[in-house]
């Protein structure tokens, strides 16, 4: 017989998840304890900033990957509202642009915005699974699916690797099995997004100094 899904004790779960991803993140680095210690900010720059905070801190990692693109894509437009007084409308890669066809930023300030809007922030904001994991492989079962039979037929599948009866592993990536991307892609967000912040809001604290104070 097949447990129920308890949602209530999920979320109860999660919540617990949450508060030690947080203390854990408090005692890797003395920054999140001064987090409200920010530079002059426009007030939308500095939601972003704290919603990309919060979502690091509760250890939600490729959404704190994605909002780091945004913090960076509010700061250039909102750098270009300081000159012209005016919302800029268009794409991130045209914000950067403008910023630099107009001198507002640094030809060094560019060239970061670029390779982080190419390396980061363009896959993770289209969930490009493929160009993020690219050629890495990890150990995994194929369980063979019986069409009318889809959750017995993995329910049975992933029994049998727990009892050590379904042989041993392959070394898949996303271009052998689709699914694994994502798991692969987990590994790599959790890796990543932490130190990757710590990087990104102390450019937007360092040029938010330089350029709104």
């Amino acid at each position: 017989m097949t447990e129920r899904w308890d949602g209530v004790k999920f979320l109860k779960d999660r919540v617990e998840i949450i508060e030690q991803q947080w203390v854990e993140n408090l005692r890797k680095t003395d920054f999140f304890h001064s987090a409200i210690d920010l530079p002059e900010m426009e007030p939308r720059l500095r939601q972003v900033y704290m919603d990309t905070y919060c979502v690091t801190m509760m250890g939600f990692w490729n959404v704190s990957i994605i909002m780091q693109g945004v913090l960076f894509e509010t700061f250039v437009k909102e750098v270009i509202f300081a000159k012209e007084k005016k919302d800029f409308q268009g794409t991130f890669g045209a914000a950067i642009q403008r910023c630099k066809k107009k001198g507002y930023l640094t030809d060094d300030e560019v060239r970061s915005l670029e390779k982080f809007k190419d390396a980061i922030r363009n896959p993770y904001q289209h969930m490009d699974v493929k160009k993020i994991v690219k050629d890495r492989k990890v150990d995994a079962w194929k369980i063979p699916i019986e069409k009318g039979r889809e959750a017995e037929s993995i329910r049975e599948g992933v029994e049998r690797v727990f009892r050590g009866e379904a042989g041993a592993p392959e070394s898949l990536g996303y271009g052998d099995l689709r699914p694994v991307g994502i798991p692969i892609k987990e590994s790599i967000d959790k890796q990543l997004a932490l130190p990757l912040f710590l990087s990104v809001e102390k450019l937007v604290r360092d040029l938010s100094e330089k350029y709104f104070m």
